[in-house]
């Protein structure tokens, strides 16, 4: 029993430790911070990085806001880009998801107000999830966002998962 309870204790550790923030790595020489751990980067994006990818092989959330980052975003395949919150990339000069990768938006609504200015979605996204998915949490100033996405631009077949008109 006590190798038991021991075994116990070991898993909630690390249970633990996987729910904590995970740090946004060093840019590289061009100013490109690449997003390679799954977890929740719950700051925003560092200063001076002038493009952000997720190759996460798995779901990379941006929990903050990050209104000083203008720069492009570019989700890989396998990669999920949870936003939970609407500044986190709403400044980002385009978001292109390539096949095989997913932009989640899970955020309150922000009503009539644009969050991704140039959206470049392909393929079914990460497990058929879509290549674009968006579901509404509660709060904000509309259930429906009629401004969510300036422009959409589909780089080949692709599949968005939506609950809510955006």
């Amino acid at each position: 029993m006590h190798k038991h309870l021991l075994s116990v204790v070991g898993c909630a550790a690390l249970f633990a430790q996987a729910a904590f923030a995970v740090d946004f790595p060093a840019a590289d020489a061009d100013g490109t911070v690449t997003l390679t751990s799954a977890g929740t980067y719950s700051t925003a994006i560092p200063s001076g990085t002038k493009k952000l990818v997720v190759n996460a092989s798995g779901e990379a959330v941006l929990s903050a806001a990050s209104t000083g980052f203008s720069g492009p975003v570019v989700v890989k395949s396998g990669s999920t880009l949870k936003v939970t919150n609407k500044d986190a990339v709403s400044k980002a000069s385009s978001v292109t998801v390539e096949n095989g990768g997913t932009l989640f938006g899970n955020f309150p609504s922000p009503g009539n107000v644009v969050i991704f200015k140039d959206l470049r979605i392909a393929g079914a996204g990460v497990s058929n999830a879509g290549a674009f998915k968006w579901e509404v949490v509660s709060g904000g100033s509309s259930t429906n966002p009629d401004a969510l996405i300036q422009n959409l631009t589909l780089i080949a077949d692709a599949t968005i998962n939506v609950v809510k008109r955006f």
